[in-house]
């Protein structure tokens, strides 16, 4: 499936996606256009139960929240990879890689899956788990996150960290019509955090991995997977709903600073739509802008 009628960027091309899509003529224009409403019928927000893991990818707590992958946070390669081009229109090679990379970083070769959170859990059970997501800092996950910490708790939320970025658009003259934490705003923000890190964390690391490809990729997704998609925005428009996307934090944080819905408790915001179909996301455009950015910036390629 990943293979066959795939574009540049590893989607499945827009003619093969809208046919499995079902979709009418009138559902294609805006499909192509517009980008395709998420979350769809069936697959609502439940609480997080006991035994669920969460851990330091927002967008893969959302899709465990949602539904798309297993609520209990632990899927396989497959199911990493059909949720994230359900969801966020990642291409088909990016999500193939970065499951892969996921497996072997924290995961169970055996079944070929990971967990989203803890280690210490798998399909097959504890004795044959892997580290997971939060057991993998430095392995996968990288220093210099957006939300997370370097060191310690490495996979909740950070208030301090979400506040310098939510505050970088405080001045806009016209709120709800000009935020947009873009690429520009989101390296900008970076910046700053690659420096904080550099200045107080005593084991800074930024590897060929974790910090030249995934650190990169961290930012980049905020804007590219959940910006909503829409005619007059076709790249996405970042505005104040991402909280609930990225953080879990409620839309009152200005009024309520520490209000949060949870640690793992991220959510798909209301009437909001991903990237259009035939408009992936996909491995060749990570790398490409990436590259422009460390062109740009050479301090975040030193390794």
């Amino acid at each position: 499936m990943f293979v066959k009628d795939q574009d540049e960027d590893g989607g499945l091309g827009k003619d093969r996606l809208l046919e499995l899509f079902g979709a009418t003529e009138e559902d294609k224009k805006r499909m192509e256009s517009e980008g395709v409403r998420v979350p769809i019928p069936g697959q609502q927000h439940e609480e997080l139960l006991l035994f669920d893991f969460r851990g330091p990818c927002p967008g893969l707590n959302a899709m465990a929240n949602h539904g798309y992958i297993p609520r209990k946070g632990i899927a396989t390669i497959d199911e990493f990879v059909h949720g994230t081009q359900e969801v966020f229109g990642m291409g088909g090679d990016l999500a193939l890689l970065l499951s892969i990379i996921g497996v072997q970083m924290g995961g169970e070769i055996l079944s070929l899956s990971f967990s989203i959170g803890k280690g210490e859990n798998s399909i097959l059970g504890p004795l044959l788990s892997g580290n997971g997501l939060t057991g993998s800092h430095n392995n996968y996950e990288a220093d210099v996150s957006p939300t997370r910490g370097d060191f310690n708790n490495n996979h909740d939320v950070r208030m301090s960290q979400f506040l310098q970025l939510y505050n970088l658009q405080s001045n806009v003259s016209d709120p709800a019509s000009q935020v947009n934490y873009d690429i520009d705003i989101l390296t900008i923000f970076r910046l700053s955090r690659f420096q904080q890190s550099i200045a107080n964390n005593p084991y800074f690391f930024n590897g060929p991995i974790t910090g030249v490809l995934v650190q990169p990729a961290a930012y980049q997704f905020i804007f590219h997977f959940t910006a909503n998609k829409s005619e007059e925005y076709p790249e996405g428009r970042l505005d104040r709903e991402w909280p609930l996307f990225i953080t879990a934090i409620q839309k009152l944080i200005l009024e309520v600073p520490r209000r949060l819905l949870g640690p793992g408790q991220e959510r798909i915001p209301d009437n909001w739509y991903k990237r259009a179909i035939g408009d992936e996301y996909g491995l060749v455009s990570v790398l490409r802008e990436a590259t422009s950015i460390g062109i740009a910036h050479p301090e975040f390629l030193s390794v």
